[in-house]
């Protein structure tokens, strides 16, 4: 059964620990979208492992699991970008 979570507690990096509410927010969604992405990037890996119910389970969480693991490592990057041109409505882009 795959949970399909995103994880609630990824670290904040560094520049955001001191940050405005808002922007720690917007770089939260930001990972939230990137994980999100990495899992269904890695969903072609478990493609065709329908032939053993033990190993269907496995392949069926292994893209969230490694989605968690990567972004628990700081991610792929695309989090900052994206969080940088999400307008906080504070007048300035994060």
């Amino acid at each position: 059964m795959s949970t399909g979570g995103i994880s609630p507690t990824l670290p904040l990096p560094a520049d955001l620990r001191t940050a405005s509410p808002e922007r720690q927010a917007a770089w939260r969604t930001a990972a939230s979208f990137e994980q999100l992405l990495v899992q269904q990037l890695l969903k072609p890996l478990t493609a065709g492992h329908d032939d053993d119910t033990t190993t269907a389970l496995y392949a069926e969480e292994m893209p969230s699991v490694l989605a968690g693991a990567v972004m628990q490592g700081g991610g792929l990057g695309l989090a900052g970008a994206i969080a940088a041109g999400i307008d906080t409505g504070d007048g300035e882009a994060t």
